[in-house]
């Protein structure tokens, strides 16, 4: 994230997981991650999308869906 440029989308691609595993992206203000109502988001099932934009130095939800 650190190397971002203004306008980068960052396209979040959940594939499927090993038994144990979880993959999150945490709503966090603090740390520039800004996600729809504060709500993290969590790969449920293969093939959920989460996609962001950056601006002004901080990442913004812009879609997530999940199948």
């Amino acid at each position: 994230f650190d190397l971002s440029v203004e306008g980068q989308l960052l396209f979040v691609f959940c594939g499927r997981q090993l038994p144990a595993q979880t993959v999150e992206v945490i709503a966090d203000h603090g740390a520039g991650m800004n996600l729809e109502g504060d709500a993290d988001f969590v790969c449920v099932s293969e093939g959920d999308t989460l996609t962001l934009i950056q601006i002004d130095g901080e990442w913004w939800e812009t879609s997530r869906s999940f199948q």
